[in-house]
């Protein structure tokens, strides 16, 4: 697993052993997510987004996360594209 970048306490990672389509998790203490990257920063798609207690977390938690992964869009597909071809 490969850390692209971070955002407060939360690791934005891409796993070396998952599978397409291209995407990337989440992972902080009080935050889970999965987003593809989809074909530019414009096209990004939450899968899930849970809070530390496993329930649906909250848009605020959300949005700043998802403008960060879409200001990291390039990073976060190069990182996506060296370990899964």
């Amino acid at each position: 697993m490969g850390v692209v970048f971070r955002i407060g306490s939360n690791r934005v990672l891409v796993w070396s052993d998952d599978h397409p389509p291209a995407h990337v998790h989440v992972s902080g203490p009080d935050l889970r997510m999965k987003v593809l990257l989809g074909q530019g920063a414009d096209d990004l798609q939450v899968l899930y987004a849970f809070d530390g207690r496993g329930r649906d977390a909250p848009m605020r938690a959300i949005r700043p996360i998802l403008e960060a992964i879409a200001e990291h869009w390039e990073e976060s597909m190069a990182a996506w594209s060296a370990i899964h071809g």
